[in-house]
């Protein structure tokens, strides 16, 4: 079995550098076990089983990244 493993960088400046092929996962639960908006750190992100829908932390909740595409 072959493993390719990815490089991924993070620059000082907060650009990420990565190879086309490197894929991101966000941490995938219901919205039941999310860390409560209060408690959460603001910018988290995860991918919500219920409405399989990226949910970003905003401070006081949580928001669906919506697109029209």
């Amino acid at each position: 079995m072959k493993e390719q493993i990815e490089k991924l960088t993070i620059e000082s400046t907060g650009t990420i550098d990565a190879s086309a092929a490197t894929l991101l996962y966000p941490p995938q639960m219901a919205a039941a076990a999310r860390p409560t908006a209060a408690t959460a750190y603001k910018g988290i992100f995860l991918y919500n089983l219920d409405t399989n829908k990226l949910n970003v932390c905003v401070g006081a909740s949580y928001q669906a990244v919506t697109s029209s595409v």
